[in-house]
């Protein structure tokens, strides 16, 4: 009888012990982490973007007002279209995102944020899958981030963040081919590749401190 009793107490007391630890884990969450949007563009800054080898050019597309075909006008040189350089504070987090869709040629996409080179992050994203194929960054930027969402009628919001090394920076986006990787994506390809871009879409934030 008394070894009975004693077998239920140690059994209550293993159940509590397991219902509080339960507890304990449930109240465990990841910490939310909150962003500005510190710039957007407006029309006169996107006709000032930098074409380099690359054609930006409005196009009907019934699922987005504002659709823009972005062509890579070379297959052996780097194409690119990079906005101009804004401010930013030292060793914070930034974020920039925008709204792309695959092109008739190409599925593949990439972002950058960029300080003074080589000091940059890059995400590179197939447009076809929804994915997030690669993030990189290279010398003194830090802590790098991407994420792909799905918009529906194939378009998708591609981001990327890192803490940066810079007091100013750029971003650098375009297609690309599925024969490439983060770092370097908008070299030398196997054909003029192309995407669907809405550039008012483009958005920097900071991350807030917590």
């Amino acid at each position: 009888m008394k070894k009975t009793a004693l077998l239920l107490l140690v059994l209550t007391m293993l159940a509590c012990k397991n219902e509080k630890k339960e507890e304990s884990t449930e109240s465990i969450s990841e910490p939310v982490i909150i962003y500005d949007t510190i710039k957007t563009f407006t029309d006169q800054e996107i006709k000032a973007w930098t074409k380099t080898r690359v054609e930006l050019e409005r196009i009907s597309d019934e699922s987005a007002v504002n659709s823009f075909s972005l062509k890579r006008l070379s297959s052996t040189e780097s194409c690119y279209l990079a906005t101009g350089p804004f401010a930013v504070n030292y060793a914070y987090v930034y974020k920039v995102s925008v709204n792309v869709k695959k092109g008739a040629n190409s599925n593949f996409f990439g972002l950058r944020l960029v300080g003074s080179y080589p000091d940059r992050v890059d995400a590179f994203f197939n447009l076809d899958k929804g994915e997030l194929i690669e993030t990189k960054t290279t010398r003194d930027f830090e802590n790098a981030k991407a994420d792909i969402k799905d918009l529906g009628n194939g378009w998708y919001t591609c981001s990327v963040e890192a803490e940066v090394a810079a007091d100013n920076v750029r971003v650098i986006l375009g297609p690309s081919s599925g024969s490439k990787n983060a770092i370097g994506w908008e070299g030398k390809t196997d054909k003029m590749d192309d995407v669907i871009i809405d550039p008012s879409s483009l958005t920097i934030f900071i991350q807030k401190e917590q």
